[in-house]
């Protein structure tokens, strides 16, 4: 069952827009998977692409060539990749004619296809963090509302958008646009995504690929051409070999993990629901991003000189990229925030407490004697705003300090006694063991 109370975003990124709205096209029957056409028809495109650059090739090593002879046998593997390429695609040519049915693109293609329509028709409104290039490097607008005659390209694959002006990365919609196009389906409200398409946990990784053989031959190429030097089919083969096989060996590596998450999933048959303190957690960064919540704390820059700490900064949202709870501090385009502050009405006007009654114990709290001594801290209290104050003095630069930690968390937990903090600092900071040497005459 899900709970009505927290906080919701009103936007959705670029990344989890294509799958709501591919859902939304599959609820109105189209199909999840592209035809055999279609798959014939993107390999021929794929495949011209791909002929296309190696023919570049062979004219720039030719011209190079021209220039420098020792470069000849370079000549001669840019023309075994320019066959190559002609063979493929030959034989995506001969794919796509077998094929007498019209290309269908699954729901996925034609979500992208319908989103990059939509952006370039000012349908949807698109906001992200414009990034310009300069004299003095790429500069950074956060929080930038794009225009729609300013799109110039949608890549869904790269998360970013291409502008008359600039990339545009961490791109968001409003959810109630998205939805208005695309209404979701009355049966299945709260999915939020398609099914993966399924793949075989036994299947064999691809194994060096033209395009990576491709690749890992220009910037050899690049390489020599850099260093002045001559181009060698030995040397290249041996920059290249290593390469593909290392890319090989993480496959198989990754192999295993695939299967045993393929089978973990299997036998999990109720759908995937979080706990309380992981959504929690959820809504607390998307409040943050949302500008939400009102965030501050203690901002500390990296400089030249060394890390630079600026106290009881206000933090716009537009500015926080990642909220880590883990570690208690915030990530944004100025540096990292520690000792974060959050206002407690904006917490309770987003997720209001339980009235007292709701919270108060069936169990009636068992007496204290006006003798007895006032109750300590618990132990794993103190442990936690240790780890928080190290947190803190590692990222300001200085040393950690036994009565600076004592103050710190004297202030968090008053009922916290000089000698728990003090054991439990000895136990989490490693000290120096022995006495120092006297000098002896």
């Amino acid at each position: 069952m899900r709970c009505t109370i927290g906080y919701e975003t009103p936007f959705i990124s670029l990344r989890e827009a294509c799958p709501r709205i591919a859902e939304a096209l599959e609820a109105q029957g189209w199909p999840a998977k592209p035809n055999a056409s279609f798959l014939a028809l993107r390999q021929t495109q794929i495949a011209l692409v791909e002929y296309d650059e190696a023919a570049s090739l062979l004219d720039r090593m030719k011209n190079t060539a021209n220039r420098n002879p020792a470069l000849a046998p370079a000549v001669l593997q840019a023309g075994r990749l320019l066959d190559e390429a002609k063979r493929r695609l030959e034989s995506a040519h001969k794919q796509q004619e077998l094929s007498r049915e019209p290309p269908q693109p699954g729901s996925y293609e034609e979500a992208t296809r319908q989103l990059d329509l939509a952006c370039r028709d000012g349908a949807i409104v698109v906001s992200g963090d414009l990034v310009v290039k300069s004299a003095e490097g790429p500069v950074r607008h956060s929080g930038c509302e794009i225009p729609a005659a300013e799109i110039r390209e949608v890549s869904v694959a790269k998360r970013m958008l291409v502008t008359d002006r600039g990339t545009v990365i961490n791109v968001k919609f409003r959810i109630e646009d998205i939805d208005r196009i695309w209404p979701r389906p009355a049966d299945n409200a709260v999915a939020s995504a398609v099914e993966a398409p399924a793949i075989s946990p036994t299947a064999p990784p691809p194994r060096g690929s033209p395009p990576e053989i491709a690749n890992a031959m220009k910037q050899y190429v690049a390489s020599e051409s850099a260093a002045g030097g001559p181009a060698n089919i030995d040397r290249a083969v041996s920059a290249i070999v290593p390469a593909v096989l290392q890319a090989d060996r993480l496959l198989d590596e990754a192999k295993p993990r695939v299967e045993r998450a393929h089978k973990q999933q299997e036998l999990s048959k109720e759908p995937p629901q979080p706990g309380s303190y992981e959504e929690a957690t959820r809504q607390l960064e998307l409040a943050c991003d949302d500008g939400a919540i009102a965030v501050s704390g203690d901002l500390v820059v990296k400089s030249a000189e060394g890390p630079v700490l600026q106290s009881e900064c206000e933090i716009p949202a537009a500015e926080i990229r990642e909220v880590s709870v883990a570690k208690r501090i915030f990530f944004t385009d100025g540096g990292t925030v520690i000792n974060v502050n959050l206002r407690i009405e904006d917490i309770d006007k987003i997720c209001p407490r339980p009235a007292d009654n709701a919270v108060a114990s069936a169990v009636e709290a068992p007496a204290i004697s006006p003798s007895a001594p006032p109750p300590r801290a618990p132990q794993r209290e103190i442990a936690n705003a240790l780890k928080r104050y190290l947190s803190s003095e590692s990222a300001a630069g200085r040393p950690a300090n036994i009565d600076r930690a004592v103050s710190s968390i004297k202030e968090q937990l008053p009922r916290a006694t000089r000698s728990q903090i003090r054991e439990i600092y000895r136990t989490e900071v490693p000290q120096p063991r022995g006495r120092p040497r006297k000098n002896r005459r």
